[in-house]
């Protein structure tokens, strides 16, 4: 993980904090490459003593298990609207990773687990692990769009507010109506 600090007069009070340190103008790694400066995301996070930081993990990405992470990148790709990552002239079929592209928000990824196995939410031997929340402004149009991508609905409904579906290898999401 990454943490980033902040400088007093010295320096002391950002080793503290981190294993980031930082002079008063450069923000310095405590053992690594001295002009790398931290991500963008510690200029996006609390105030202290006048330098803006991060001090909590960010979310990066949820990965999803599946027997062939470019089939479901694609389904999700389609859903969201988000690209895959390009592949680098990798060949399709030895892809184990790959993940969509969100200009530089949380995102999802897709990795290869051989003898994959879906959930049997809402019972059974293999419950769910998680299941991922997409806001839609109507229900009937998020249904129409998904099903038609290859979601399948799920028989068990428990709320009006969203619906319950599974993606083409059986992991539950949902659509949730935008209030």
């Amino acid at each position: 993980m990454t943490f980033f600090g902040t400088v007093g007069s010295t320096g002391a009070e950002a080793s503290t904090l981190s294993p980031y340190r930082a002079s008063r103008r450069l923000w310095v790694p405590a053992a690594h490459d001295r002009s790398q400066e931290p991500p963008r995301v510690a200029l996006a996070r609390g105030r202290l003593r006048g330098y803006v930081v991060a001090m909590k993990p960010q979310l990066q990405l949820t990965a999803l298990d599946c027997p062939d992470p470019l089939a479901l990148a694609d389904f999700y790709s389609r859903v969201t609207s988000m690209a895959i990552e390009p592949l680098g002239g990798a060949e399709p079929g030895s892809v184990d990773w790959v993940q969509l592209l969100n200009e530089g928000m949380p995102t999802l990824g897709f990795q290869r687990v051989e003898n994959f196995v879906a959930p049997t939410w809402p019972e059974g031997p293999i419950p769910q692990q998680l299941h991922l929340d997409f806001l839609v402004t109507d229900l009937d149009e998020g249904e129409a769009l998904v099903l038609a991508e290859g979601a399948t609905k799920h028989s068990f409904q428990p709320g009006t507010s969203f619906r319950v579906f599974l993606d083409p290898v059986g992991h539950p999401f949902c659509l949730v109506v935008l209030r």
